[in-house]
């Protein structure tokens, strides 16, 4: 239904309009091939369906159905990161899936910057996203189980060694403090 969110937001004239554009921008930033992005009607049958289309610096032009998966799944976020600016939550699972490492690193400044105005949950467990994560201005809860198989979280600032573990005495990354169980059981630090 991604054609026909971005063809509501470009057909009007208010803030869902400069939506459209912010997020036809955000996609021309990252994606280096990219020079436009459009939302055209294309007659199908007797009807009249949206279709999105993104121009290439090229100037060949391609259709959402052979555009690559990671550009129409960075559409897809930044959609839902523009479309409703009154949004107080939003969730998105796994948002590297199919992008490129330099779009990650790009889209975790998006997701700082919307944060501002509304509360973003991100789950993953991508090494990439983790890199690209700032302890002291992004909020990294852990989630884990107890010995009771209880699932709790707790915050990275609650973690005191977290900051001596990242220092130049131990030159640890958070990918790394998480990929090598460098922390041990959560639980223990409760």
């Amino acid at each position: 239904n991604l054609h026909y969110i971005l063809e509501n937001l470009k057909t009007k004239t208010d803030v869902r309009q400069a939506a459209f554009e912010t997020i036809a921008l955000a996609l021309t930033g990252v994606v280096d091939e990219l020079e436009e992005v459009d939302v055209k009607k294309q007659a199908m049958g007797l009807d009249q369906i949206p279709e999105i289309f993104f121009r290439e610096k090229s100037n060949y032009t391609v259709s959402r159905d052979i555009i690559s998966d990671g550009t129409l799944h960075l559409a897809a976020i930044l959609t839902a990161l523009y479309s409703n600016p009154f949004s107080f939550l939003l969730a998105i699972e796994e948002p590297e899936r199919h992008l490129h490492l330099k779009a990650i690193s790009y889209l975790m400044e998006i997701f700082r910057e919307r944060s501002r105005e509304t509360q973003i949950i991100i789950t993953t467990q991508s090494s990439e996203v983790l890199r690209n994560v700032d302890l002291d201005s992004d909020h990294l809860i852990f989630i884990y189980r107890d010995y009771d198989s209880f699932t709790k979280a707790i915050a990275s600032k609650d973690i005191k060694e977290i900051k001596s573990l990242l220092s130049e005495k131990y030159d640890y990354n958070i990918d790394d403090i998480i990929r090598n169980e460098v922390l041990g059981y959560l639980g223990d630090y409760e």
